[in-house]
């Protein structure tokens, strides 16, 4: 009799322990089925409704471009100083970003603001440095994708545009990275940057990423080189480069050392902008070739990783790569910043430099053509 009493005590706990453990695998079963659902779910909208999924997020320098109306509100001024604006003129408000760092906001115009949430406006920054070092910005580039139209229009700005930058003064456009990543560090560097951008152009710019010399050569190696077209031979000693006219095939250190030919090409600075604008059109275009869209988050994973600062996340990135996937040249615009050459002080260096004055006017035209 106690045998048979051990043993049916024994079967119970069997039976309690079979239970529990078919209730755990229930469980993971469920999370299993939920997580599957939601990441079949995201791909689904990204596939089929990029313009939903692909939702835009101001960066934290900006706050006044809410609904598609422009606008800075106005910050109370300091006590014991004299604000040294007129009556009727407004100041940029300043917020705290989430280092708890402040940074003016971007001033701006409405003409070029965008309407109806189908345009997206990106900024590229390229920096003269290594390993995340602080530099200056020696490329300088905003794209504006309409998500309707497909159709993306691309600016360059000249590094030596002389704008007017909070608590400094007017000085050269690719000085506001060194002064905010003195101040806060690299992500501080890019948010000078934006509001440097944004107040000259009058539009916010809704993604940004930042990339120095060495992550630019591994992001063209990781996709492996990009091709293009030259108008005319290059033959630069200073960068140690030689290429003909005509189609070339280049490897990242090949890119590289075209985007630094300035001295010898037609028009300078203007040439080497151009040259800018043809590599980073390329290197779109390879990744958003539909060959490359089912490794698209893998390209972007290794792409992502020599970026020094970015907000764009890899689901982002993929809703935008499907949307413009094989996009092709016709579907791209090109402009420069219309202006001219003047010698004035600058503030930082202390002496007097070269300085590209942009063309205000002019300025506005081509952004109000641009973002649509």
């Amino acid at each position: 009799m106690e045998s048979i009493r051990e043993a049916g005590a024994s079967t119970g706990v069997l039976e309690k322990a079979l239970s529990k453990k078919r209730k755990r695998i229930l469980l993971v079963l469920l999370l299993a089925v939920l997580t599957f659902a939601g990441v079949y779910n995201q791909y689904w909208r990204a596939l089929y409704h990029p313009e939903v999924a692909f939702q835009p997020m101001l960066p934290e320098t900006q706050t006044g471009f809410e609904s598609g109306t422009p606008g800075a509100s106005q910050s109370a001024q300091p006590d014991g100083v004299e604000d040294p604006r007129g009556p009727g003129e407004t100041k940029a408000e300043d917020r705290v970003d989430q280092r708890s760092q402040e940074s003016g906001e971007p001033e701006n115009n409405g003409d070029a603001q965008e309407k109806n949430g189908k345009t997206i406006n990106f900024l590229v920054l390229g920096t003269d440095g290594n390993g995340g070092a602080v530099s200056r910005t020696d490329a300088i580039l905003f794209a504006s994708a309409n998500l309707e139209t497909h159709q993306v229009s691309m600016i360059s700005i000249p590094r030596d545009t002389r704008v007017d930058i909070e608590g400094v003064g007017r000085t050269k456009i690719n000085h506001a990275n060194v002064l905010g990543a003195l101040d806060g560090g690299v992500h501080q560097g890019t948010l000078k940057s934006i509001q440097a951008v944004t107040n000259l152009l009058g539009v916010p710019i809704h993604y940004y990423a930042k990339i120095d010399f060495q992550g630019f050569v591994k992001a063209v190696d990781a996709v492996g080189g990009i091709d293009i077209t030259l108008a005319e031979t290059i033959h630069d000693p200073y960068v140690s480069i030689y290429l003909s006219a005509g189609d070339h095939h280049l490897s990242g250190e090949e890119a590289l050392r075209l985007a630094r030919v300035r001295k010898t090409i037609r028009g300078g600075d203007f040439g080497r902008q151009k040259h800018q604008f043809l590599l980073l059109a390329a290197l779109a275009q390879k990744i958003l070739s539909p060959a490359n869209i089912e490794n698209l988050p893998e390209l972007f994973g290794i792409v992502k990783e020599n970026f020094t600062d970015t907000n764009l996340s890899v689901s982002e990135t993929l809703s935008l790569g499907i949307a413009f996937k094989g996009i092709n040249p016709n579907q791209i615009t090109y402009n420069q910043l219309p202006g001219h050459a003047i010698m004035a002080w600058d503030p930082v260096m202390d002496m007097k430099l070269f300085f590209f004055e942009p063309d205000i006017d002019g300025v506005k035209k081509i952004v109000a053509e641009a973002v649509r």
